[in-house]
């Protein structure tokens, strides 16, 4: 049997903090899964019904990879940090519909109407708590969610 180590635990978490999962189709996939099961911890603690997050099975990158409208570029001017950012999991938002091109790009207002239908805890409160989606309010919600995991598995 082996023990993870503090070490391992913590290299597991900066991983996970680090990696790009809106970059690929396998990534993506793996962010799907890690949503779901979070959003159904997080539902069953507050004693709901978790098992439609299954269906919950596309992700919509909240700040766009197409970055063209005002808003977006006033929200992130920096080109560097933007693209240091946006495939990772803080920005992806479980989805319980594909989005459209026209809704991926939307300004985060309008995106917020679609975010507050959602049952997923973790994309409903982007729609309900989040007014401006900048590199602060991004960073916040990519650290809870990965402290999430590493509550939810022990690390």
């Amino acid at each position: 049997d082996h023990v993870v180590s503090d070490t391992e635990k913590a290299q597991l978490k900066k991983d996970l903090s680090h990696f790009a999962f809106g970059a690929s189709p396998a990534g993506k996939k793996l962010a799907i899964t890690l949503l779901q099961r979070l959003n159904m911890h997080l539902l069953a603690g507050d004693g709901k019904q978790a098992d439609e997050m299954l269906s919950h099975n596309h992700v919509e990158h909240v700040l766009p990879t197409n970055t063209y409208r005002k808003y977006w570029m006033e929200q992130w001017p920096d080109e560097e940090m933007k693209t240091m950012w946006t495939h990772r999991l803080g920005n992806l938002a479980l989805m319980s519909r594909k989005s459209t091109a026209k809704e991926s790009n939307n300004v985060l207002g309008e995106k917020k109407e679609r975010y507050k239908k959602e049952t997923a805890p973790l994309t409903n409160h982007i729609g309900l708590q989040i007014d401006v989606w900048n590199k602060f309010a991004l960073t916040e919600n990519h650290h809870k969610i990965v402290d999430l995991i590493g509550d939810t598995w022990g690390f």
